[in-house]
C-alpha cells in the first residue's frame, strides 16, 4: 500500500513538472491564502485562545461594579465575600526615580497585599507584599520589575534592602523588597514597580477616591456565577451603609464577576474573530480559483485519462492521482504559506494598536503551525474535491466525446460558472465590508477635535513630591517651566493640563444640579473635570463662546472660577446664558463660579461625542502629579530643545510622553485604521483572486468553443458579434454571484455595526460602488481572452480542431 501511495506521489510530482504555469499559480495561490491565515490566526490565538500565563489562570477574575472602586469598598468586599481564596486592589500610577542617572517617569501600580497570591507568581528575588506593609504608618517598600532591575541597575543582587529615591504616593523613598519575574505583567498596562496600598482609614482615599480595580482568585470548587450572586448582595449592603453614596443601588444590581481573561480581551474579540473569518473567505476564494484551473486542466488531460482506463486502470486509481496532486499542492502551499506567516507577523505586530492587548503571545508556535496544516488540508478538500468527483464520474465514451467535441465539457463548465459566480459572491462581502470601514475612517478624519492639533508638541512633567512637597512648590515649579519654554525662539504659547486630549484618562466628579445636596437615593450630575493653566486655552485654539478665559489673576487666594464646555452649558442652563452661574458640590457646597464658556473637546477619542466638561485653574486646584505641557510653535522647535528648557528650570524634573498632537490624534485613529488595512487587504486580495477567476474560466471557454467561434464567423457573426456572446457567457455567473453577494452584505455587514462611525452596516452607496466596482473588475477580465478570440481566423480555428 505503502509503495502504490509513493508511486501514485513520485507520478504527481512529475505531473505538476510538466505544468509549471498551473503549478506555480496554484501554489502561489495558496501561499498567499494560508499565509494571511496562519498570520491573523496567530493574533487570535495568542490574544484570544492562549491562556493567561499565571497558574491556574482561569481562576483569576475581575470583580466589576460598573465603576472604579474606592479603598473602603475593597475593604467590605474583602470582608464579606467568601468564594475567593485571595483579593487585591490595584490602580495604575507613576513614581519618578531621581538621583540615579537621568530623572525618570517610572510607570508603576498600586497593589493589595494579597497580589501575588491572586496571580499565583512570587517574586523571583526577595520576598511579596504582606498586610503589614498596608497597615498605618508602614515603612514605604516596593517591587521593581525585572526588566527596570536589569535595564537600570544591570541585575545587581545587592538591590534588595536599598532605598532607592522612587517619588510618588504620597512617599519621596521605598525600600526594595523583591524583584518580579522575567515577562511578569499582571494588568494589561505596563507597570515597572509594583508599591502597597497604604492609605488611612480616615482619609478622603479611602473613602472617597474610586480609582481601583479588583482582581481576585476563586476558591476550588467556585464559580464566576457563584461569585456574582455574592457580589450583588455585598454591594446593596456597602451601598446602603455608604454615607458618600459611591455605590449605587443600581450599580450593584449590575455588578458581576468577570474572567480576568475575558475582561482583557472583551473590547477586540469581535473585531479579531470578524477579520479570522474575511481572511478564511479569502481561502475560500483562493481554493475555488484552484479547483477551476484543476477543472481546466482536467479537460486538457481527458485523453490521457482515456487511455489510462483503457489499458485497465480503473476509477480509484484515477481519483487517487488526482488526490496526489492536490495533496501535494496542499502541502506545498501550506510550507509556502508558514513561511509567508513567519514574514508577515512582525509586520502584523507593528500596526496592531493599542487596545489589542497580549501582544507578546502573538507568535508562530505549534498551535499556529496546527492550523496552518488543518487548513492546508481542508484547502485540499475544498479546491481538490470537485475535479476528483468529476473525473470519477466521467466514463470513457464521455472521455473520448470530450476530445472530439465542445459539447462533452458544458457540464464541467456550467461548474465553472457556478464557482466563479460564488467567488464573486464571497468577494463582494469582503469589498463591501472594507469599504465600510473605509468611509468610517475616512468619517472620523473628518470630525473637528475641537483644538488645532498642528504645530503643537505635548510632553509630561511629573515633579518629584520629596522635591516639591507643596502646591505652592509645584504651582512654582510649572509657572517657571512654563516661562522658561516659552522663551525659546518659535515658540508662540504654552499651556498645560492634567489629562491630555485624545486619551483615555479622566476625571469625573458628581455634582448637584440645582445647588442642593443630593439625596442618598439620587445620583450627582456626573461632570468631566479637568485642571489647565490659564493659557493652555490660547495654545490650544479652543474658542470662547462667551464669557472670558482663566487668567493669572485666578489664584487659590481669589474666589473659586472655571470655565464650562458648550455641552455642561445646555446640559445645566439651557437657552440661559452660563457664564455668572455657581456649580456646586453633591453636597450643595460651592466648587466654583462660571466665567466663561469655551468650544466642546472630543477628549477621549473623536469616535465619542463630548462630554459635559468643567474647567478649573491649576492655582486653585494644584493637586495633580503630572502635569501634560502643550506648546504652540510658529517655527521649527527640536523637542530636546524644550527639553533643555525645562531642565534649565528643574535639572531634576522628569520629562515623558514627548510627541506632537498630530502624532497623538492620529494614534487615536489606530483601531479603525488597523480594521481599515486588514479588511482592504483581504478585499484586495480576493478581488485580485475573483478576477483571475473570470479570467480563467472565460479563456477555457474560448479554449473550448474555438471551433464554435470559427463556425459563427463563417457564418457572417462579425467580430462585435462573437465578443458581445463571449462576454454574455460569462458575465450572467458574475451578474449572479454580484447579487447573491449583496444579499448576503445586507446580512452579515449589520455585525460591524459597533465598529463603524458615521456609516450605516448598509450603506446604499458603498454597496453600489462595490457592486459597480466587481463588474468593471469581471468586465475587464473577460474583455481580454474575449478579445484574443475575436482576432482568430475561421479558418484557423476550424483547423485546430
Amino acid at each position: 500500500m505503502i509503495r502504490l501511495i509513493l508511486s501514485d506521489l513520485r507520478y504527481a510530482l512529475r505531473g505538476l513538472r510538466r505544468t509549471p504555469t498551473f503549478t506555480f499559480v496554484a501554489l502561489g495561490t495558496l501561499a498567499l491564502c494560508i499565509g494571511a491565515n496562519s498570520a491573523m490566526f496567530s493574533v487570535v490565538n495568542g490574544v484570544l485562545l492562549r491562556p493567561l500565563p499565571f497558574p491556574d489562570s482561569d481562576k483569576i477574575v475581575r470583580v466589576w461594579s460598573g465603576e472604579s472602586l474606592t479603598a473602603r469598598q475593597i475593604d467590605g468586599i474583602t470582608r464579606q465575600a467568601k468564594t475567593y481564596d485571595a483579593l487585591a486592589g490595584a490602580s495604575p500610577t507613576s513614581l519618578t526615580l531621581t538621583g540615579i542617572g537621568t530623572p525618570e517617569l517610572v510607570p508603576a501600580t498600586i497593589v493589595g497585599a494579597q497580589h501575588f497570591s491572586v496571580f499565583g507568581v512570587p517574586p523571583v528575588a526577595g520576598r511579596p507584599f504582606d498586610e503589614a506593609d498596608s497597615r498605618s504608618g508602614a515603612p514605604p517598600v516596593a517591587i521593581l520589575s525585572h526588566r527596570l532591575w536589569q535595564r537600570r541597575f544591570g541585575g545587581d543582587p545587592d538591590i534588595i534592602g536599598r532605598t532607592l529615591p522612587l517619588g510618588g504616593v504620597g512617599r519621596s523613598a521605598r525600600t526594595i523588597v523583591g524583584i518580579t519575574p522575567p515577562d511578569y505583567r499582571p494588568f494589561e498596562w505596563d507597570s515597572d514597580v509594583l508599591v502597597p496600598i497604604a492609605i488611612e482609614p480616615g482619609s478622603h482615599e479611602y473613602t472617597d477616591m474610586a480609582q481601583y480595580l479588583l482582581v481576585a482568585r476563586l476558591s476550588a470548587g467556585r464559580t464566576i456565577q457563584a461569585a456574582t450572586s455574592e457580589l450583588q448582595p455585598i454591594l446593596a449592603r456597602l451601598a446602603a451603609s455608604d454615607e458618600q453614596g459611591y455605590i449605587h443601588p443600581d450599580e450593584a444590581e449590575s455588578a458581576r464577576v468577570v474572567g480576568e481573561h475575558d475582561w482583557r480581551v472583551g473590547g477586540v474579540d469581535r473585531a479579531l474573530w470578524l477579520l479570522l473569518v474575511a481572511v478564511l473567505m479569502v481561502l475560500v476564494i483562493g481554493c475555488v480559483n484552484i479547483a477551476n484551473l484543476m477543472l481546466a486542466r482536467l479537460a486538457s488531460r481527458e485523453s490521457e485519462l482515456a487511455i489510462r482506463r483503457a489499458l485497465g486502470a480503473d476509477r480509484w486509481r484515477i481519483i487517487r492521482l488526482l488526490v496526489s496532486e492536490s495533496l501535494l499542492i496542499g502541502l506545498g502551499g501550506g510550507v509556502l504559506g508558514a513561511t509567508a506567516a513567519f514574514l508577515v507577523i512582525p509586520v502584523l505586530l507593528s500596526i496592531l494598536p493599542a487596545s489589542i492587548v497580549r501582544t507578546e503571545a502573538i507568535t508562530l508556535d505549534g498551535t499556529v503551525l496546527g492550523f496552518t496544516l488543518l487548513v492546508s488540508l481542508a484547502a485540499v478538500v475544498l479546491f481538490g474535491l470537485l475535479p476528483t468527483l468529476r473525473s470519477g464520474q466521467a466514463t470513457g465514451r464521455e472521455a473520448r466525446e470530450a476530445t472530439r467535441t465542445t459539447t462533452g465539457g458544458q457540464h464541467r463548465l456550467q461548474l465553472n460558472r457556478i464557482l466563479v459566480g460564488a467567488e464573486f459572491a464571497l468577494c463582494l462581502i469582503l469589498v463591501s465590508s472594507a469599504g465600510l470601514f473605509l468611509k468610517s475612517l475616512a468619517s472620523l478624519g473628518r470630525v473637528d477635535p475641537g483644538f488645532d492639533q498642528h504645530d503643537l508638541i505635548t510632553l509630561t512633567v511629573t515633579p518629584s513630591p520629596d522635591r516639591y512637597p507643596t502646591e505652592e512648590d509645584r504651582r512654582l515649579l510649572l509657572t517657571s517651566v512654563e516661562a522658561s519654554i516659552a522663551s525659546i525662539a518659535g515658540v508662540e504659547n504654552v499651556g498645560a493640563i492634567q489629562v491630555r486630549p485624545m486619551t483615555p484618562g479622566n476625571m469625573g466628579v458628581g455634582i448637584s444640579p440645582d445647588g442642593s445636596p443630593v439625596p442618598d437615593d439620587k445620583r450627582p450630575l456626573l461632570v468631566s473635570y479637568r485642571i489647565v493653566t490659564p493659557d493652555y486655552f490660547s495654545t490650544m485654539r479652543i474658542n470662547l463662546q462667551a464669557g472670558r478665559y482663566l487668567e493669572e489673576t485666578d489664584r487659590s487666594d481669589a474666589a473659586p472660577v472655571g470655565l464650562v464646555n458648550e455641552a455642561m452649558a445646555k446640559a445645566m442652563w439651557p437657552g440661559e446664558n452660563a457664564v455668572g452661574r455657581e456649580v456646586s458640590w453633591d453636597d450643595g457646597s460651592l466648587w466654583f463660579t462660571v466665567v466663561g464658556v469655551v468650544a466642546d473637546v472630543h477628549q477621549n477619542s473623536l469616535s465619542r461625542a463630548p462630554r459635559v466638561e468643567a474647567y478649573v485653574p491649576f492655582a486653585q486646584d494644584t493637586w495633580p502629579a503630572s502635569m501634560h505641557v502643550m506648546v504652540r510653535t510658529h517655527g521649527s522647535v527640536s523637542l530636546n530643545t524644550i527639553r533643555q528648557s525645562i531642565w534649565r528650570a528643574a535639572p531634576d524634573l522628569p520629562v515623558t510622553s514627548e510627541s506632537t498632537m498630530e502624532a497623538v490624534v492620529e494614534r487615536s485613529l489606530a483601531t479603525p485604521r488597523f480594521h481599515s488595512t486588514l479588511f482592504g487587504l483581504f478585499a484586495v486580495l480576493a478581488l485580485l483572486l475573483a478576477a483571475v477567476g473570470v479570467y480563467g474560466v472565460t479563456s477555457y471557454l474560448v479554449g473550448m468553443r474555438t471551433r464554435e467561434i470559427g463556425i459563427r464567423m463563417a457564418f457572417g457573426a462579425s467580430r462585435r458579434d462573437i465578443l458581445e456572446w463571449l462576454m454574455r457567457s460569462g458575465g450572467g455567473p458574475v451578474l449572479l454571484g454580484i447579487g447573491m453577494g449583496l444579499a448576503g452584505a445586507l446580512l452579515s455587514t449589520r455585525l460591524l455595526r459597533s465598529m463603524l462611525f458615521g456609516v450605516a452596516p448598509t450603506d446604499p452607496a458603498v454597496l453600489a460602488v462595490v457592486a459597480v466596482l466587481l463588474c468593471a473588475v469581471a468586465l475587464l477580465a473577460m474583455a481580454v481572452p474575449a478579445r484574443r478570440a475575436t482576432r482568430v481566423s475561421p479558418l484557423q480555428s476550424l483547423n485546430e480542431q
